[in-house]
């Protein structure tokens, strides 16, 4: 994990313990630190005007917290807007092997809103896999920590953040012929403080 004025592009590191890190997806802050009225209010917009290198674009692992509305952090949950794969009934929905494109549909057209894509996966070798989700305008976006992902871990998720759109499709490129990685669920949606 990062340490205190890095950047790992893994998320917002923030100290929880003495030598422990989380990552964290962005969240409004409480309206006692920015009010809700002001329009960037989010956790990331505080910690540009603090100066922090940190970032909350990709929140990679399997236990992200999030900012609760009285500031402390709480495990985050994630609201499923919309499925492209994964329905529960097997361990790999989408098979990215090789060099190729493999787009995934979603089960159902949403709004404009600034979501999260999260994908759940597992993979023998480390890989770096393109992403980018089609709008209903037909326009493609890219995550905003860029198209080019590095998939850090073995198992487990990573949640990255997209510019506002209403996505229609998920679209996932390898460049790599040693690429073997499954994707058990890939959905849309966004973070949320989950109860204590």
């Amino acid at each position: 994990m990062a340490r205190p004025g890095s950047t790992d592009n893994r998320g917002t590191s923030i100290p929880i313990a003495s030598h422990s890190w989380a990552t964290m997806p962005s969240s409004p802050a409480a309206s006692a630190v920015i009010p809700g009225i002001e329009p960037a209010h989010d956790v990331s917009d505080i910690l540009g005007l603090a100066g922090s290198p940190a970032t909350t674009e990709t929140v990679v692992g399997p236990r992200p917290v999030i900012a609760g509305p009285d500031g402390g952090l709480r495990r985050a949950g994630f609201y499923v807007s919309a499925h492209g794969v994964g329905d529960g009934r097997s361990s790999c929905n989408q098979l990215v092997q090789g060099e190729g494109t493999w787009r995934m549909r979603l089960d159902r057209a949403v709004s404009r809103n600034g979501y999260y894509l999260r994908l759940n996966f597992f993979q023998q070798r480390l890989s770096t896999l393109e992403f980018e989700v089609v709008g209903a305008d037909g326009r493609s976006v890219t995550p905003l920590a860029g198209a080019r992902i590095p998939m850090s871990i073995n198992v487990g998720s990573i949640a990255l953040k997209l510019p506002a759109t209403a996505p229609r499709q998920i679209v996932v490129r390898s460049s790599s012929r040693a690429t073997n990685i499954c994707i058990v669920k890939a959905e849309i949606g966004f973070p949320f403080a989950a109860a204590r």
